[in-house]
Formats: structure tokens, sequence, C-alpha cells
């Protein structure tokens, strides 16, 4: 996966989750970088409060079967939420949860993203569920992926698909 790029995208990675030391930890992610993300904290055995993943292609099964692991919530995640839009060719099976046990620690939620394909980045973290979610991303600094960053705002979006426990997040 990642045509070859692949290591150099988790170092990339790494090297962000090292330079934030021991502070709590939210992870976002998009697209294809949701693999990514699940798949290093795992590796490094960081803790985050949260993960974030939106327009994610972790629940295809052809993606699935490339994970390092059978999938599962990554050691040390407290809590997932994971928001898709139906008309999103990225993201084509919406709901996480039935696969990544255990599942109270997971959020599927669907959101409305009018962006170009349904699947930009700002149009999901805009919408309010998945900001209220990470408020503290609204001031975090881009990651290593130029043109890359955290956006937050309000947007109006459907009720969640499945719902785990945010711990209070």
């Amino acid at each position: 996966m990642f045509g070859g790029a692949g290591d150099a995208v988790r170092d990339a990675l790494t090297a962000e989750l090292d330079a934030v030391g021991d502070a709590p930890l939210i992870v976002v992610a998009h697209g294809l970088g949701s693999v990514v993300a699940y798949e290093v904290p795992a590796d490094t055995r960081r803790e985050a409060e949260l993960l974030v993943t939106v327009g994610s292609p972790l629940g295809v099964a052809a993606i699935e079967d490339h994970l390092a692991a059978p999938p599962a919530v990554p050691p040390g995640v407290r809590a997932w939420l994971t928001a898709s839009d139906l008309r999103d060719l990225v993201a084509l099976d919406h709901t996480l949860r039935p696969e990544y046990c255990p599942a109270d620690r997971v959020t599927d939620l669907l959101v409305t993203n009018d962006s170009a394909h349904h699947h930009g980045a700002a149009a999901f973290l805009a919408d309010a569920r998945v900001a209220d979610a990470c408020p503290r991303t609204r001031n975090a600094r881009p990651g290593a992926c130029p043109g890359r960053g955290a956006v937050a705002g309000s947007v109006r979006g459907e009720q969640p698909v499945h719902r785990g426990d945010l711990g209070g997040l």
C-alpha cells in the first residue's frame, strides 16, 4: 500500500507524534492517511485520547486485508470517532464499529460533505459533532504533509449510525 512510500509516511507521522512528547494526544486523519494514523500509534505504543478518522477506507475489506494486525481499536486509543458521507467513494463502508472491537470505543457518524466528490477533509472536520469531539485540534499545528492541517467549524449533519463511548471528550 502507498506505492512504496509507506515507510516514509509512517516515519513522518512518528516524528510528529514524538514532537508532541507526552502531551495528551488527539490524532486526526483523512482518507488513506487514516490507515497510517491507525497503524502508527499501535506500532509506537503511543496512547491517544481520541483517534478521529474522516473519509476513511478502513472498513473496506481490501484495506483490512493489508493491515498489520486484525481490525481492532488500536492499543492505547481511548476513543475512536469516524465520520463518512454516503456519497464518498473512498469510505465505501460507513461503519467501522462492527469490525473494530471493542465496539463501545468506536463512534460511526454519517455527515453531509458537500465538497467535490464528498471527500474533502475540511468539510468533514467542519461538522459540529466532529469539531465538538476534538476541540483542541482547532489550534493544532499542521502535520508533516504539506497542505494538511486541522480545521474545525460548524455545518449541518445527520444522526450517528452507531455510538460508542467518547469518554466525555
